[in-house]
């Protein structure tokens, strides 16, 4: 090959390469107006190109994903700054109701020419009012503390049926005082998990009073196993609760609609009960049929005996 047959191909080859880095120069400065267009927030548009070329092409999908992310990141702040201001919102009224009725007992037994009976019955009301309020600022607490990441559970090989059997005897009182015809179904072996005895304990006592608050009858405890978990099944006839409603028991400060007038629920045992049973490595559920909630916690069997 002659030299100018050479040097027509280098400069052919030349033209090429410059003609090729014109075009991503160009699509370098495309995306960059792009981004800055993003960042200023006068679209909300992802990066796209015109130069088909493996690199930029990789380069574009990065960068979409990274604003994936940060749109992502936003969404969860703003739904986490909700959150916050309705459990702001919550615990303003869960403490300022009981208080203010508090103050109002208070004063009308200082009210002058009220008889002895009618100052010792409000002094008794606000004292049992002041007990409500003095439960609901426990579980403020102990939400605060099982919340943490730092919080964590000492396991240990736990008999689920005696610790289920002691407690529904020490809530037998409330149970027949409320007209709870409890249907109890535990199965004669024993069920061993690996758990956390004061947790355990925890749970169970919020769903039982749980049912006991809202329950209209035809009550259910059930204990078994099912293939390698051992499942608890506490179920109960609800009004005024859908599936919708189901599906958001376990968020924070949630109240059912027939509770959020009572002073006595900060919508937080559920939530308690869920943190737990998880940090446990545990699972818990619920689902409605016919006006029938279930609630269903399972553990990770150890052993039977």
């Amino acid at each position: 090959m002659s030299k100018i047959g050479v040097i027509i191909i280098l400069s052919i080859a030349i033209i090429i390469l410059l003609t090729y880095l014109y075009f991503i120069k160009k699509e370098i400065k495309n995306i960059a107006k792009q981004l800055n267009e993003y960042n200023r927030g006068c679209t909300r548009k992802k990066v796209d190109i015109s130069l088909f070329d493996r690199d930029i092409e990789n380069l574009s999908r990065v960068i979409n994903d990274h604003i994936n992310i940060s749109i992502n990141a936003v969404i969860k702040q703003k739904n986490t700054e909700n959150e916050l201001k309705r459990a702001i919102a919550n615990i303003s009224h869960d403490i300022r109701t009981p208080l203010t009725s508090i103050l109002g007992y208070i004063q009308m037994s200082k009210r002058e020419g009220t008889s002895y009976e009618k100052q010792l019955e409000c002094i008794n009301t606000a004292e049992r009012k002041a007990n409500n309020l003095k439960k609901i600022l426990e579980k403020f607490f102990i939400f605060s503390i099982v919340e943490s990441p730092e919080y964590t559970i000492e396991m240990e090989y736990i008999n689920l049926n005696n610790i289920l059997y002691e407690l529904i005897a020490s809530f037998y009182d409330e149970f027949k005082s409320k007209g709870i015809d409890l249907n109890i179904d535990i199965k004669e072996e024993n069920l061993i998990v690996l758990g956390n005895k004061t947790d355990i304990v925890r749970i169970i006592e919020n769903l039982m009073t749980n049912l006991i608050k809202y329950s209209k009858g035809n009550e259910h405890i059930e204990l078994k196993k099912v293939d390698d978990k051992v499942m608890l099944i506490i179920s109960n006839k609800v009004e005024n609760l859908n599936e919708e409603d189901v599906k958001l028991l376990f968020n924070r400060f949630y109240k059912q609609d027939i509770s959020r007038n009572s002073s006595k629920s900060s919508g937080l045992g559920l939530s308690i009960t869920k943190t737990l049973i998880e940090k446990m490595q545990g699972d818990i559920d619920a689902y409605i049929i016919k006006n029938q909630i279930y609630i269903t916690c399972s553990w990770k069997i150890a052993y039977t005996k």
